[in-house]
Parts: C-alpha cells; sequence; structure tokens
C-alpha cells in the first residue's frame, strides 16, 4: 500500500493511498498509469505497508475505494479476487 502526492500543472494537488502490489521499481509507473493523467507536474510516494503475499494484501485493500475503481475500470488484481472470494 502507498501513500501518493502528485501536484498538477495548474497548481492543483491530491494526496491519497493506493492498492498497489508489485515491484518498487514500477510504482511510479502505476501511479502515472492509473491515476496522475497526463497534466501531472510531480509525483512523489511512501510505501506505507508491504505484504507477504496476495492474502494478506488483499484482506487489507479489498474496502478501499482506489481498489474498487481499479478493479472495477481496469480489471487490476482480478485474479487475486477470484482467487480469495471463492475461498472466504
Amino acid at each position: 500500500m502507498i501513500e501518493c502526492h502528485i501536484s498538477y500543472k495548474d497548481g492543483t494537488e491530491k494526496c491519497e493511498i493506493y492498492p498497489y502490489r508489485g515491484d518498487i521499481k514500477d510504482i511510479n509507473v502505476f501511479i502515472k498509469g492509473y491515476f496522475a493523467g497526463p497534466n501531472w507536474k510531480t509525483c512523489s510516494y511512501e510505501v506505507l505497508k508491504q505484504y507477504k503475499d496476495d492474502s494478506e494484501w488483499y484482506k487489507d485493500i479489498k474496502n478501499l475505494d482506489k481498489f474498487i475503481y481499479l478493479l472495477k475500470a481496469h480489471g487490476y488484481a482480478a485474479d487475486i479476487v477470484s482467487k480469495y472470494e471463492i475461498n472466504s
């Protein structure tokens, strides 16, 4: 899970928590691809929590608005959802 601060060219800013899973080196690609949009100016993040496995990650993020958006709009982590919703 990451907390991200994005500044935009028009002076607006946002700071939100995102349900990232993957390699640390790919966080910027994730943020810019899904949330920053084309008018971002700067983007910084802090890793709030790392998880030992997908089950732990899913339990922690499954009710986050950003996760629900990613799942519905992009199919993000659909494999994890189907795996753990069937077993819950």
